[in-house]
């Protein structure tokens, strides 16, 4: 019985735990994904499992058991290692939003409105910002265009206190922090820190994005630059 395949999860973790692990291990480093990712790939691992009856389906004549769970986890490994590098190229696309957009003006001219001589144009963006209803999306465009220049309410502070876990008073320094390790952007966070503060999923992030810079920000802008013109 001792050389019998698990047939439960339960079974499957107690008896093959260390062996996983290790193949997680070695897959990371094949797919080059952070050892961060080391649970969530456990996790996806045991899921698929589940999901896809994978121990009733495992046949002994065509593999040990062992290539069949490296087998597994390296399709888990792979799907994860695409999205990672979907997430990387959502970001690099928002990034070219960000500069093309009236808001880049924002982060360009944060000297100034750090002594106080605010131009127009940037408190006209700023105002458009804190007029978009939902304080969810208003949070979404502020995270990704975060730089000191532009405020958080105090609700918004609240909310963020909240989701992270920390004083109110310590937001824009959790925040800070978050943005300095954001080595590839000049401006704001990344999408995956945003899905941590925010109740969006990765894939929608980028397209709600989108949308709500055009919707709520460029048209907008536009629309009171050729008014006062």
């Amino acid at each position: 019985m001792a050389n019998t395949v698990p047939t439960t999860i339960e079974e499957l973790k107690a008896r093959y735990s260390t062996t996983i692990k290790k193949l997680i291990y070695l897959k990371s480093k094949k797919y080059i994904l952070p050892l961060s990712c080391a649970e969530d790939i456990e996790q996806e691992f045991y899921l698929k499992c589940i999901t896809n009856n994978l121990l009733e389906k495992y046949d002994p004549t065509k593999a040990a058991f062992q290539t069949y769970l490296d087998r597994i986890i390296t399709g888990v490994c792979l799907t994860l290692s695409q999205r990672e590098q979907a997430a990387k190229k959502e970001d690099y696309d928002d990034d070219k939003l960000v500069k093309l957009s009236p808001l880049s003006a924002i982060y360009s001219e944060k000297q100034k409105l750090e002594t106080g001589n605010e131009p127009p144009d940037i408190k006209a963006i700023i105002d458009l910002l804190n007029k978009i209803p939902k304080k969810e999306e208003r949070l979404l465009l502020k995270l990704k265009f975060y730089c000191e220049a532009i405020p958080l309410t105090e609700d918004e502070r609240a909310y963020l206190a909240e989701r992270m876990g920390v004083d109110e008073k310590d937001v824009e320094q959790s925040l800070k922090n978050m943005q300095r390790a954001t080595t590839a952007h000049e401006i704001g966070l990344k999408n995956k820190d945003i899905c941590r503060l925010l109740p969006y999923q990765m894939g929608s992030v980028s397209t709600l994005f989108k949308r709500l810079v055009r919707k709520y920000i460029l048209d907008q802008y536009i629309y009171l630059k050729n008014s006062t013109q």
